[in-house]
């Protein structure tokens, strides 16, 4: 890239979330990255019609500043997480 084109890009400042700790996702993520990696595999592999515990809750990556991702922030019920599944399987949010 080009001085000239250096100058042209966008900037902005990028502000931390405001939490005081990681979340449990995040915390098993980073102690143990392959299981976190194969139980998020596991579950996006399941068929979309499978059924989930009556309390399930997703939070998507839409939740955590993932914008333009156009998934809704948080999928609350079984209906509601197989239905983040479909969408992300068909690749269209």
């Amino acid at each position: 890239m080009s001085a000239v084109e250096a100058r042209d890009l966008d900037r902005w400042k990028v502000e931390p979330l405001e939490r005081r700790h990681r979340g449990i996702d995040e915390r098993v993520a980073i102690a143990l990255p392959g299981a976190s990696r194969r139980l998020r595999a596991f579950v996006l592999r399941r068929p979309a019609g499978t059924s989930y515990h009556p309390d399930a809750e997703f939070f998507s990556p839409s939740w955590r500043g993932g914008a333009g991702l156009g998934f809704d922030p948080l999928y609350r019920g079984p209906d509601a997480v197989e239905r983040f599944v479909r969408e992300w399987k068909s690749g269209a949010a």
